[in-house]
């Protein structure tokens, strides 16, 4: 049981990550497109850079998400068991 769901889990995550990824990608290819229209030298060290900041953004977002919803999950929580205390008396 144990397997099945840890391989269901890794399974859904990776094709998030991915997904994530190939964004990521995608905005990066196009602004360097739209910032350095021309073939420069240094372009593959550019696009290196713009890599980082977008993963590094996107890692910040994510994270700010789930705290958003860890914080949304114990307030309905705190509510339910509230509602369960003030019925019991």
């Amino acid at each position: 049981m144990k397997r099945l769901l840890i391989r269901w889990f890794v399974g859904w995550t990776d094709s998030w990550n991915q997904e994530m990824h190939r964004e990521i990608e995608h905005r990066v290819i196009e602004a360097h497109k739209r910032h350095f229209p021309e073939i420069s030298p240094n372009r593959e060290e550019t696009i290196k850079q713009m890599r980082e900041f977008y993963y590094s953004r996107m890692i910040a977002t994510a994270n700010l998400l789930i705290a958003a919803g860890a914080i949304l999950l114990a307030l309905v929580a705190l509510i339910v068991s509230a509602i369960g205390v003030i019925k019991a008396w």
